[in-house]
């Protein structure tokens, strides 16, 4: 017997038959009232949030940081936490976070969601070096990006660059104890087409910058219109993928929470644990700005005493240069040339001494990463053997 019931037949046993009816013309009165106040509160609550996702009434007059559930009271990935994130927490949560991947399908924002977090990281004091085959000069806020126009030559020599900048920072730490790394935000777009040109280097450099770029400094902001294993070039490395933390947008963020779908604009944040559906209405705001060229990547200076390099000044034998065939006949001395001014510098000096050894420079280059990049290295071995005066290298 239901609760309503058994009030009815209490009142009828202890008042008799009018009490009874009078209690039903007051239950009928408040049922009334609650009708006609039931539009104003639906009203409400709609002007706070798009239909069929959770009230934010609970989160009016509080900051954004307060309006965000804390993480041991959200659920896990398969039932997505019902908290509606703001835009300007989505934002913060993105700019501190180690590696970001913004998927979506064309036209879905990928390139605004991406520059609003560069807009707060660049606030924050950050570097950043943006690679986009297919940018043109207002895709990023004014912002030059490497292999702009199709220029795929460009991009391998600088993911080279980067894997050497990241050795090369895990080196000076390893050396000095208060050495801290300069932040670097790396923005890579269109990776499909940078992976199918660079091939296995491609693949190396996503494995390396995000399982081993956080300590150095080394942050990757990629964007993508899949977040599968073939699309990244990581088929055999899945566990990469799990070192990113994802913002899903459009049909992508309907795939992983379905009552995305009832938002403007479906986007939801994934990270390796949680899942949230998120507010991304006011990120083109955030992403209208423009950069101020300053804030892009300056390559730092190799260390003028590089402990691999005093190795060698030292006389260890680091390097064994190929012994020449046993039936090659000895080379014909030839006269001694005239020596130009060539530089004086320990580098310099050792630099001529592997080369007088037999080294390759190819060798050289490859085994002491002593400059920002190859051709740099290369262009350091002119130097020290006089074929180029240090103006012209500048």
């Amino acid at each position: 017997m239901s609760t309503e019931l058994q009030v009815f037949l209490g009142l009828a046993l202890m008042f008799g038959p009018p009490s009874l009816w009078a209690f039903h013309k007051l239950h009928k009165r408040s049922l009334a009232r609650w009708a006609a106040e039931r539009p104003t509160l639906e009203r409400s609550t709609i002007e706070q949030r798009p239909i069929g996702m959770p009230a934010l009434a609970s989160t009016a007059g509080r900051s954004d940081s307060a309006a965000v559930a804390p993480s041991t009271a959200l659920a896990p990935p398969a039932a997505p936490s019902r908290a509606l994130v703001p835009t300007a927490a989505l934002v913060r949560h993105l700019q501190r976070a180690d590696h970001v991947l913004v998927v979506g399908p064309t036209n879905s924002g990928k390139t605004t969601a991406a520059r609003a977090i560069l807009a707060a990281r660049i606030a924050a004091g950050e570097q950043v070096l943006i690679i986009d085959p297919h940018a043109t000069p207002t895709t990023w806020g004014g912002l030059p990006a490497v292999g702009q126009g199709r220029a795929y030559a460009a991009i391998s020599p600088l993911l080279e660059q980067l894997l050497d900048t990241l050795s090369q920072r895990y080196a000076r730490m390893s050396s000095a104890a208060d050495y801290r790394p300069p932040p670097l935000t790396v923005v890579v777009d269109e990776w499909p087409a940078i992976q199918s040109h660079c091939g296995k280097l491609a693949s190396t450099f996503i494995t390396e910058l995000s399982q081993e770029g956080r300590k150095a400094g080394l942050r990757l902001l990629m964007l993508a219109q899949s977040d599968r294993v073939e699309s990244l070039g990581i088929v055999g490395k899945g566990d990469v993928r799990a070192n990113f933390t994802a913002l899903l947008l459009g049909s992508k963020a309907v795939e992983a929470y379905a009552l995305a779908a009832q938002l403007p604009w479906p986007a939801v944040l994934r990270t390796p644990t949680l899942t949230y559906a998120v507010d991304v209405s006011a990120m083109p705001k955030l992403a209208a700005q423009q950069f101020d060229p300053s804030c892009l990547w300056q390559p730092e200076p190799a260390p003028a005493s590089d402990p691999l390099w005093l190795s060698f000044l030292d006389g260890a034998d680091v390097l064994e240069p190929a012994a020449a065939p046993a039936d090659e006949a000895p080379a014909a001395a030839t006269p001694a040339q005239p020596q130009p001014d060539l530089p004086t510098d320990d580098l310099s000096q050792m630099l001529r001494a592997l080369v007088e050894a037999g080294f390759s420079r190819t060798r050289i280059v490859s085994t002491l990463r002593f400059a920002p990049n190859r051709s740099a290295a290369f262009r350091c071995i002119r130097v020290a053997l006089g074929e180029e005066s240090e103006s012209e290298a500048a």
